[in-house]
Order: structure tokens, then C-alpha cells, then sequence
């Protein structure tokens, strides 16, 4: 039996990929650790948690942002998932709406190589004026 890759696992090697494919946009792609499992005894995590929240932190927000206009979107969200056995919550669904609706692309991506077809695909319309900077 294969063991199916950990959504960490899918990210990491997505991130790794992107990061040698797109050169000229290396670090563009980056995480939001929304889904960030804090450290410590039951006190420790909610004191975490009650700072990370009062900082900004939104459950639903996607895991990845390119904020690279391309394709005619302001910037692509990716929310990786695993191959197998992966669920979507409502506040992932309603976040991906909200911001499809507000001239983003945002993607549920279901392991590293559909999401490398997203990217590229994506990025194949990239406006020539657009520096890699």
C-alpha cells in the first residue's frame, strides 16, 4: 500500500518546484500559516492562538498567495490538500468565493503536481509588463 503524501509533504515539494522553475519569481510564492500547530501544554496553545488571531489570523484563508497578476486575476490563492482524504470546510469555501469575486483566482489544489498545473497554466498568460522584481 502507498502511503499518501501529508499536505505538508505536497506543499513543501510545490514550494521547492516553484522556487527552481520561476527563478525570476523566486520567494513569490509563499504560505499563510493559518493552519500553524502551535507548541506547548493546552495554556500555551490557547495563549498562542488568542495572539495569532488578534494579529489577523482568518480561518479559511488558503495556504499559498502568488501575488503575481497574471491571466487577468490579481493574484492566485492555492489551498493545498492531499490526494486522499482531504475536506473542505465552509469557511475555505466561502473565503475562495469571496475572493474569486474580488478579481483573485482561488484554487483547491489536491497534491504538488495539480497544483504545478495550476501555476503554470496560470502563469503562462503573465502580462509582458510585469517585472520579476
Amino acid at each position: 500500500m502507498t502511503k499518501v503524501p501529508t499536505e505538508y509533504e505536497e506543499q513543501k515539494e510545490l514550494v521547492a518546484w516553484f522556487d527552481g522553475q520561476y527563478r525570476q519569481y523566486k520567494a513569490r510564492l509563499f504560505c499563510i500559516p493559518n493552519g500553524t500547530h502551535l507548541a506547548g501544554g493546552a495554556r500555551q496553545r490557547t495563549q498562542q492562538a488568542t495572539r495569532l488571531k488578534l494579529q489577523g489570523q482568518r480561518n479559511g484563508v488558503p495556504d499559498l498567495f502568488l501575488p503575481i497578476p497574471a491571466s487577468g486575476y490579481h493574484g492566485l490563492f492555492i489551498e493545498m490538500k492531499r490526494i486522499k482524504g482531504a475536506t473542505i470546510s465552509q469557511q475555505q469555501e466561502r473565503w475562495h468565493e469571496w475572493l474569486n469575486g474580488a478579481g483573485y483566482k482561488a484554487v483547491f489544489c489536491y497534491g504538488a503536481e495539480q497544483a504545478k498545473e495550476v501555476i503554470t497554466c496560470y502563469l503562462s498568460d503573465i502580462s509582458p509588463t510585469m517585472k520579476a522584481g
